[in-house]
C-alpha cells in the first residue's frame, strides 16, 4: 500500500524517473493494477468454481437479500436459531 501511494504521489509530481527495473512510476502503477485485477479475477473464479460448491456440499448456502427477501429472512432465522455452534 505504501508503494502504491508513493507511486501516485510521484505521478502527481510529474516524476518521470525510472526505478532499477527501468519503469517509470506510471508504468509501474499500470503493471501493479494489471496484476491486481488478474489476481482478483482468479480469486473470484476460485470462489465461484470451488469454494461455493464445497460450501453447498457442507450444507452452507448463500442467500441474497435482493431475491425473495422474506423467504431468505425466514430461512436464515429458522436455521440460525436452531443451529448448534460448537466452540473449541
Amino acid at each position: 500500500m505504501v508503494r502504491v501511494a508513493r507511486l501516485k504521489r510521484m505521478i502527481a509530481d510529474g516524476d518521470q524517473s525510472t526505478d532499477p527495473d527501468g519503469l517509470t512510476p506510471k508504468q509501474t502503477l499500470t503493471a501493479i493494477s494489471k496484476r491486481v485485477h488478474e489476481l482478483a479475477a482468479e480469486q473470484h473464479l476460485c470462489f465461484l468454481n470451488t469454494i461455493l460448491s464445497q460450501l453447498s456440499t457442507e450444507g452452507i448456502h448463500l442467500v441474497t437479500a435482493g431475491r425473495n427477501e422474506r423467504r431468505a429472512g425466514a430461512l436464515f432465522s429458522k436455521n440460525f436459531f436452531s443451529a448448534r455452534f460448537i466452540l473449541s
